[in-house]
């Protein structure tokens, strides 16, 4: 049975006074040690300005900030990063700029795929639907990417959905459609602890194994902080 391999990250926020750097780079030395060459990259890479009151940023232009993350964003031989911009790339200050489409025109590991959503199809012919959300959080952490796949015309929907935004991490299947809610590389801000917000910090590795029969099952491991590990979808 065939295997692939790739990890997940999303929200890493670079520029905020909340980034979790640290936890970032652990989780790349973690898929460099495994030996993976792809990541996949949900959006937000960047704080970003003026997004809410109180922004809670090192208050770094555009420029400052994919100054910050061409130093500070992890380098692991091997491995590229797939990234699309989230709304903190592209709205509040940062409406005149892309820092993300800037960032990778820097980096040789880094391939900027577009703006909130990019489907990547594998070599196994697997669609990965990469996408950032919008508007808050639901009671329910799979309630967002639930809607986004009842959204989307069935000839659409991917065989995997990757949802950045909202900082939580899940991993089910709906609809057909393996769904996983990215998680993120920000500590609890001011604004997340006025909503009730927790951030699940942490990455995914996601190996998708398809049979001789054509059938596929995809499997994902959560790396970060506890958290109950995921089964097979």
């Amino acid at each position: 049975m065939a295997a692939q391999v790739i990890g997940v990250v999303s929200d890493t926020h670079i520029g905020s006074c909340f980034e979790s750097s640290a936890e970032l780079q652990a989780v790349y030395d973690e898929f460099a040690f495994r030996g993976y060459d792809m990541v996949l990259h949900a959006g937000d890479v960047m704080a970003g300005a003026g997004m809410y009151r109180g922004n809670v940023t090192d208050e770094l232009t555009p420029a400052q900030q994919v100054d910050r993350a061409d130093e500070h964003y992890p380098r692991a031989p091997g491995i590229r990063t797939l990234m699309i911009a989230g709304n903190h790339d592209l709205h509040g200050d940062f409406r005149e700029a892309n820092p993300v489409h800037a960032l990778a025109r820097r980096r040789r590991d880094i391939v900027y795929l577009g703006n909130d959503r990019a489907t990547i199809t594998l070599e196994d012919g697997t669609r990965i639907l990469l996408a950032h959300g919008s508007g808050p959080s639901a009671y329910a952490h799979s309630h967002k990417a639930q809607r986004f796949i009842e959204q989307l015309p069935e000839a659409e929907r991917p065989d995997i959905l990757v949802l950045g935004h909202f900082h939580k991490a899940a991993f089910f299947r709906h609809h057909g459609v393996t769904c996983l809610m990215a998680g993120c590389f920000q500590h609890q801000t001011p604004f997340m602890r006025e909503r009730g917000i927790s951030p699940d910090i942490g990455g995914w590795i996601v190996t998708i194994r398809n049979a001789h029969d054509g059938t596929r099952t995809v499997s994902a491991e959560w790396i970060g902080r506890p958290r109950e590990a995921a089964v097979a979808a």
